[in-house]
């Protein structure tokens, strides 16, 4: 698991989403692929949590 800090940009205004996330391996017919799983939007809790 991961913290993962997503941009975004509309207009003039920069948007911060700060997610946690879990990257795991997904095997398949054609090879394997990395995929990632968003587990919480940790956006609205204050950054002392977050660390």
């Amino acid at each position: 698991m991961h913290i993962h800090r997503v941009k975004s940009k509309r207009g003039d205004k920069v948007y911060t989403q700060i997610l946690l996330r879990e990257s795991y391996r997904e095997r398949g017919e054609h090879g394997s692929k990395v995929k990632k799983r968003t587990l919480l939007n940790l956006t609205k809790y204050p950054e002392s949590v977050i660390s």
